[in-house]
């Protein structure tokens, strides 16, 4: 597991114009550009801001999964806008509880996860079904 931690100043009024755009563009970034930064994860967020994401926002969190198969497992936010975020596999956040709401609320990390833990998904969607099917016998 890895953990991060940014300082953020978010806009009051965010913008989310063309957000699959700029998603793409922080992509090809990472594909094809030299950045600054030789950390891969610095890369990821150095490339998130570049397409004017913050550091953990959605955008950034898909690409942190897509390219270094990192997911959110904790995040804590402080009252300066501080954040820190622990990392972990596929299979980290797949067995992370409900209260993981950055990783269970976002269905492109899901996919993601599923894709690359197929296994320990479909027991995972096993049982959310033996649980449902509990609850309503």
């Amino acid at each position: 597991m890895r953990t991060i931690t940014v300082t953020q100043h978010r806009d009051p009024v965010p913008d989310y114009s063309d957000e699959e755009d700029r998603y793409e563009m922080a992509k090809m970034l990472l594909q094809e550009a030299k950045l600054d930064s030789t950390d891969p994860v610095e890369q990821v967020i150095e490339a998130s801001w570049a397409a004017g994401f913050n550091g953990f926002d959605d955008a950034c969190l898909r690409l942190l999964a897509e390219f270094l198969g990192l997911f959110p497992i904790d995040w804590v936010e402080d009252m300066q806008g501080k954040i820190t975020v622990q990392f972990g596999t596929a299979l980290d956040a797949i067995n992370s509880n409900a209260d993981n709401v950055n990783f269970w609320e976002n269905g492109y990390l899901r996919d993601e996860a599923a894709r690359r833990e197929p296994n320990r998904w479909r027991v995972h969607e096993a049982e959310l079904a033996k649980q449902f099917h509990q609850h309503f016998t």
